[in-house]
This record gives C-alpha cells, structure tokens and sequence, in this order.
C-alpha cells in the first residue's frame, strides 16, 4: 500500500542478471492484486551483497503499470533491503516512487514480502 492507495497482495521476484564484484544486478518484477486492476512492477536494481546480519540493501529504477487504474505505464525509481531470516527464507521491503504524468501525480509505495531463494 501506499499514500491514499488500497492494500493489495504481492507476488515478486528476483532475477540476478549480472554480478559485478562487490555488486550484482537484478531484476524484480512484481504483480499486485486487489488495489485496483492488476498492477505490475519491473524495476532493475543494484544491490550489495547479504553482511554478516543478513541485510542487503538495492537500489535502482523501472517501469510501473496501471497505478490507480489509470492504465498507464511511469517511470519509478526503488529502494529497499533483504533481509535474510533463514538460508532461503527471505523478507524484502521495497519503496517504490512513480512518476504519473497523465495525472501530474506522484505515488509512494510501500510493499512488504515474504521470499523464499532457489
């Protein structure tokens, strides 16, 4: 959910596309359900690798569809961390920013997921 936005379930996903020493590059694309129509998200994200707490932060920018049923795709940038409960047992919280310029509005987001690493 986010900012005078309805709650919606999430299914996401990492993809490593590339590693670059210290970093990889990802994609994460997510569908949300319930807000509104389907919705989906294809951010492309540099993230560093897990510390020894289990964190790892990202960063980067995608495309956004269809916020508040307008059917449109944004521009949006995102940030977030991973946190790692178990081996495979994964939390990412994830903000998302979008650009919506058929309405001159912004959105926030904030999504909260529970992932397991294959």
């Amino acid at each position: 959910g986010g900012q005078a936005d309805a709650t919606a379930a999430v299914i996401d996903s990492k993809i490593k596309l590339v590693g670059l020493g210290d970093f990889t590059v990802s994609t994460r694309p997510a569908l949300l359900f319930g807000g509104y129509d389907t919705e989906w998200r294809l951010p492309f994200t540099v993230e560093s690798h897990t510390n020894s707490h289990g964190v790892s932060l990202f960063g980067g920018g995608g495309l956004a569809y269809n916020m508040d049923d307008l059917g449109d795709t944004d521009a949006m940038v995102t940030g977030g961390l991973d946190v790692a409960l178990a081996r495979r047992l994964i939390v990412d919280l994830t903000i998302n920013y979008i650009w919506q310029s058929s309405i001159s509005d912004d959105d926030t987001e904030f999504m909260a997921t529970l992932n397991y690493g294959f």
